[in-house]
């Protein structure tokens, strides 16, 4: 499996090389273990809070940790699978566009004169496929680079 062979016809390859595969594993299991070790300080007065009387069933609140976040994965992994995260960028007509362009040029002081302003937005839009919100953002991003000039 460490020897540098092919992937199967019948098996795709892995986007990410596989000892970056398992670092983020291990990296991700090992933040369970960090959480439950932050948690262990607070077990006294979790267990007050929760109305524990018994100081030996404190303990039960790791396992109900580990196993309210493992059978949440269940329910909620297949409907994000299944629906996702849509998010839309809109495209707003020229006018719009430029009125976006000019009031982030004005919040930030960019100095630019608005006819080449707006030549340039132009260019960008057209090089980008669309005028939305994010990609007026991104324009005045770059062209403040440009400008040597920081975004506060």
């Amino acid at each position: 499996m460490d020897q540098n062979t092919p992937p199967p016809a019948n098996q795709a390859a892995f986007a990410i090389p596989r000892w970056e595969f398992i670092a983020i594993a291990a990296g991700l299991m090992a933040l369970n273990a960090l959480a439950t070790d932050i948690m262990l300080p607070a077990l006294q007065e979790m267990g007050a809070a929760l109305g524990v009387e018994n100081e030996n069933h404190r303990q039960y609140v790791i396992p109900a940790y580990m196993l309210g976040f493992g059978f949440a994965q269940l329910f909620f992994g297949p409907l994000s699978d299944r629906f996702g995260l849509w998010l839309g960028f809109h495209n707003a007509d020229q006018d719009t566009f430029f009125a976006m362009i000019e009031a982030y040029a004005e919040r930030y002081k960019l100095g630019v004169p608005a006819e080449e302003l707006r030549k340039q937005a132009v260019e960008w839009s057209a090089t980008r496929g669309s005028r939305s919100g994010r990609v007026a953002w991104q324009f005045i991003q770059d062209l403040a680079g440009e400008l040597g000039q920081r975004l506060d």
